[in-house]
């Protein structure tokens, strides 16, 4: 959805592999937007979080001062968490997963002021 300057991706859904390290779950062209959040719902399990994951590209474009966020509330400790690293002018949103013999859901929407 595109309004003006206000761009949002909607309705983006992946399966988070348990036992990960450092998986890319999707990328930003740092040309496009130099900042973006993505609100998301993760499953997993009983086990359910909701939150915010917030990015400000660097100021190099290598990701030497890259700032990232994530706030949100979880019912238990879902074993899900975010990162993200900037090279050659793409973010990396990445994530790790816990081993616990369960992959998770995520369902999520990407937000950017252009």
């Amino acid at each position: 959805m595109n309004l003006g300057s206000y761009h949002r991706a909607t309705g983006l859904t992946a399966t988070l592999s348990d036992s990960q390290t450092g998986t890319v779950l999707f990328t930003v062209d740092t040309s496009q937007s130099r900042s973006f959040a993505f609100d998301y719902n993760i499953n997993r399990g009983v086990g359910i979080r909701s939150g915010k994951f917030t990015v400000v590209a660097s100021t190099d474009g290598n990701g030497t001062d890259l700032v990232y966020t994530d706030s949100g509330s979880e019912n238990s400790d879902i074993g899900v968490y975010f990162t993200a690293v900037e090279s050659l002018g793409t973010i990396s949103v990445l994530y790790t997963t816990t081993a616990i013999a369960l992959d998770a859901q995520i369902y999520y929407s990407v937000t950017n002021i252009a």
